[in-house]
C-alpha cells in the first residue's frame, strides 16, 4: 500500500544513483580548510602591514597603551599582572564582560580617558590592517 511506501527507510538519494555520500566530517573539514586559509591571508596581511612604519608606530603605542594601563590598574586597583592586562584587553576590545571594575575614583577616571584614545589607537590600528590586507590581496 501507499502507507507502507512512505512509511520503508529509504536511502539518500546520492546512494541511489550509485554516488558516494560524502565523508561524516568532510564539512568540519572543510570549515577548518577555510580558517587555515583565513588565518594565512591574515598573517600575510599583518607580514604586509609591518613593513609600513605608521603600522609599527601604531602597533608600538598600542603595547604602550596596554602596559600604562596594566602598571596603572596594578599600582592604583591593586589587581594582579594578569588581571590588569585582562581588564585592558576587554575595555580596548569593548567587550566588556563586568568581571572586573575600577572601585576607587583615579579608576574610574582614568578608564573613561582610556577607553576614548584605546578605541581610536584600535581603529586606526585595524584600518591600516584592513588597507595591507587589501592590498596583499591585490598584488596577488
Amino acid at each position: 500500500t501507499w502507507i507502507a511506501a512512505l512509511s520503508s527507510p529509504r536511502s539518500p538519494p546520492s546512494t541511489r544513483r550509485g554516488c558516494r555520500p560524502p565523508p561524516p566530517n568532510a564539512e568540519s573539514e572543510i570549515r577548518v580548510l577555510a580558517l587555515l586559509l583565513t588565518l594565512r591571508q591574515f598573517v600575510k596581511a599583518i607580514q604586509y602591514a609591518a613593513r609600513d612604519p605608521e603600522f609599527r608606530t601604531l602597533g608600538a603605542l598600542t603595547a604602550m597603551l596596554l602596559a600604562l594601563g596594566t602598571l596603572f590598574y596594578r599600582t592604583i586597583e591593586g589587581w594582579d599582572w594578569l588581571d590588569s592586562l585582562y581588564f585592558c584587553v576587554i575595555t580596548l576590545a569593548t567587550v566588556g564582560y563586568g568581571d572586573f571594575s575600577p572601585q576607587t575614583a583615579a579608576g574610574k577616571i582614568f578608564t573613561m580617558i582610556y577607553i576614548f584614545l584605546g578605541i581610536g589607537l584600535l581603529v586606526a590600528v585595524f584600518t591600516r590592517l584592513a588597507d595591507a590586507l587589501v592590498q596583499s590581496r591585490s598584488k596577488q
